[in-house]
């Protein structure tokens, strides 16, 4: 089964932009990452393919200011899915490469033709 046309063209439109960009589907699920954000995630797209969601916690280890891990049902991509709204927070997050980087995510719920979430679009700021 494809992707819904929304994921398909927010992929097309994410692998032209030079902000970090990480894509989701409606599952969670790490679907694509453009070029910029390999700095981030510690790995290109083709190295990683996707990701479920089990998969991508931990291979990411995201903390908020205090350093406190930050789990699933806390994250701004679960904030954006379930209330259909833009979120915005500073993380941490440690890549597959290890690294920590201090980040701001932007992320931005995608509705579906059907009316009904399609995914989520991930800006990552790397000023934090």
């Amino acid at each position: 089964m494809g992707r819904p046309i929304e994921l398909v063209m927010a992929r097309q439109w994410s692998a032209l932009l030079t902000t970090p960009t990480l894509l989701f589907d409606d599952t969670g699920t790490l679907v694509y990452f453009n070029e910029a954000a390999a700095l981030v995630v510690g790995r290109s797209f083709s190295e990683s393919g996707s990701l479920a969601p089990a998969e991508w916690h931990a291979a990411f280890r995201v903390e908020s200011a205090d350093g406190r891990v930050v789990n699933r049902d806390e994250s701004p991509l679960t904030d954006a899915l379930s209330s259909e709204h833009a979120v915005q927070r500073t993380l941490t997050l440690r890549g597959m490469d290890g690294q920590r980087r201090q980040v701001t995510l932007t992320t931005f719920p995608i509705r579906g033709l059907s009316q009904g979430p399609a995914g989520v679009l991930v800006l990552i700021d790397l000023a934090g």
